[in-house]
């Protein structure tokens, strides 16, 4: 019998700038980004429309799983768990947002890029003023934990993994 275990999963992303060369953005109202991951969203501050964006924000997800048995199963689930990221704009005098570009993917794209590099380049909408999309630079950390289904088990690091938008940072590291 597979004894049963909740697996951890603590995802830091960092945003550093949203940038996007020769594009004006519409000077009347603030732009943000936000940023849905786990089925939680949070925004960064509000900047002056005018790239580059430097954010320099870290945002903090987590989600458990109780029902997958291995590491294996892990990936795959963070495979199809989305990500995504907005960039809008607040006109001055109104409450509403406008979307002008964003990003999506799974977890597992921005975690284990295929050929370790990775750009989030943003599709951009018709309210963008520019031809090309905006990229988002950033950096994630993952850390994934292994405990057993009790409150008092013990949590065990299986995965700890950093990846800027450049590249790797560090590797997979297993501590079982």
């Amino acid at each position: 019998m597979q004894r049963k275990k909740v697996f951890n999963v603590s995802l830091f992303l960092d945003l550093h700038a949203v940038t996007c060369p020769g594009v004006w953005l519409c000077p009347k109202g603030k732009v943000a980004v936000r940023v849905a991951i786990f089925g939680v969203s949070e925004s960064t501050k509000k900047l002056t429309p005018s790239f580059p964006l430097f954010f320099h924000e870290r945002f903090h997800f987590q989600k458990k799983y109780k029902k997958v048995s291995s590491l294996h199963q892990v990936e795959r689930v963070l495979h199809r768990a989305p990500v995504l990221l907005e960039l809008l704009q607040y006109p001055q005098g109104t409450t509403e947002c406008v979307k002008l570009a964003e990003f999506r993917a799974a977890v597992g794209d921005i975690i284990f890029p295929p050929g370790g590099d990775m750009d989030l380049l943003f599709s951009t909408t018709d309210t963008f003023p520019g031809i090309i999309g905006p990229k988002g630079e950033v950096t994630t950390q993952l850390t994934l934990t292994e405990s057993g289904i009790k409150d008092n088990a013990v949590p065990t690091t299986v995965l700890s993994k950093e990846l800027s938008f450049r590249g790797l940072r560090e590797s997979r590291s297993k501590n079982l």
